[in-house]
């Protein structure tokens, strides 16, 4: 970093403030930490030299303005910028903007309709944690406790329920010699796979559902393999985070490379949470994964009542170890979705047997499982919704 502050180098410019104009001076200024960065050297626009007159007069972007009607107060959600920085939102009451921030940041149409339909739903609380997960995955990893992410999701909390993580960025994986062009490494081992750290997400004290893909929305323009790859240093750094996650009762990972080396140190924190829904869908989930879903099962709280482990590569011998945790799962199971995995006529013996001491399974899905006519048929023996 550099020792000299650009900002006493540049000349200042004195306004009288207006509130729009205040508003985009505190979104694009930068703070002394991130002037001292090497990479600051060649700018040349200082937003944060100009200083204004009459600020404190200035209502920001919260609270509301008093005094405002009903259809005031309507407009105001009209036109408050939604791409306004979340740490100037957060005493926002008002149900207007942050229904459009909902409806701006949500990733699908389907979604957003089917929140309409919800007659309890709190759109401030959706629109925060929306936000929330936007500034996880687009803010550059470097900046995440320099900047205002840590703060941002810390002054979030109270808000924040349900997060779903739909990417992670990684780490740079080499940084270049000064003087030296930048260069990539092909092939990466996961262990220079790492990302941002989860721990960031502890603060988030009253999530009841996490969701994360390790990996990145779209990569049609630039693929790499180490998008879909995480490091040991990424699950130490999430185990960390949930242990600061008392309410959480829904945890889902997805589309994410985990091993038998990676899922060991997870599902021993999480058979310390009370989790109602447990995800693991499309994880490359394989050898020696089997039996330590097993142990998890075995000593899991009661609470659990749904299990996804579709699109994995869970084969007979593995199923045959998850079995023997079912076997002995105190609670009360009522969905296992097992689909797209190749469990074959072996997997679904065991797993009958399994599934005959799990008397409250309402559904088993076995879609695409790769059984033979026999082993159809024996699933289709099973007292449940198939």
């Amino acid at each position: 970093m550099s020792q000299i502050d650009l900002l006493e180098e540049v000349p200042h410019l004195h306004i009288i403030a207006e509130r729009d104009v205040l508003n985009a001076w505190k979104t694009y200024r930068v703070s002394e930490k991130t002037r001292q960065l090497g990479c600051e050297a060649g700018r040349e626009i200082f937003a944060e030299a100009i200083t204004f007159r009459g600020a404190e007069d200035v209502s920001e972007c919260g609270p509301m303005p008093k005094g405002l009607d009903c259809a005031q107060q309507i407009v105001f959600g009209y036109e408050l910028d939604v791409e306004l920085p979340l740490l100037k939102l957060l005493l926002i009451e008002n149900d207007t903007f942050w229904k459009r921030v909902a409806k701006a940041k949500v990733k699908s149409p389907v979604e957003y309709m089917q929140m309409e339909r919800q007659a309890d739903i709190c759109w401030k609380d959706i629109g925060v944690a929306l936000k929330v997960a936007e500034a996880i995955e687009t803010e550059p990893v470097e900046y995440w406790f320099e900047g205002d992410l840590e703060d941002t999701v810390q002054q979030s909390a109270p808000f924040v329920k349900q997060l779903k993580i739909t990417q992670l960025q990684a780490l740079r994986q080499i940084e270049p010699f000064e003087g030296y062009e930048e260069y990539k490494v092909y092939n990466v081992p996961h262990e220079m796979c790492s990302h941002g750290s989860l721990e960031i997400l502890k603060h988030l004290d009253n999530l009841t559902s996490l969701s994360i893909i390790f990996g990145v929305d779209d990569v049609a323009k630039a693929y790499e393999r180490r998008f879909f790859q995480l490091s040991q240093e990424d699950i130490v750094n999430l185990v960390k985070a949930l242990k600061k996650l008392p309410n959480l009762t829904h945890f889902k990972i997805s589309r994410s490379r985990l091993d038998s080396e990676k899922l060991k140190p997870l599902l021993l924190q999480l058979s310390n949470i009370s989790l109602e829904c447990l995800e693991l869908p499309y994880c490359y989930l394989g050898e020696q994964c089997g039996i330590l879903l097993g142990r998890y099962i075995s000593k899991c709280p009661a609470a659990l009542k749904s299990i996804n482990l579709s699109g994995n590569f869970i084969d007979g011998m593995e199923m045959e170890n998850f079995c023997y945790g079912i076997n002995v799962f105190q609670g009360v199971l009522e969905k296992l979705d097992i689909s797209h995995n190749p469990i074959g006529e072996a997997g679904v013996l065991v797993l009958g047997g399994g599934v005959k001491n799990l008397p409250h399974i309402q559904e088993l899905d076995v879609t695409g499982c790769e059984m033979d006519e026999q082993g159809a048929y024996r699933v289709s023996q099973i007292k449940c919704k198939v």
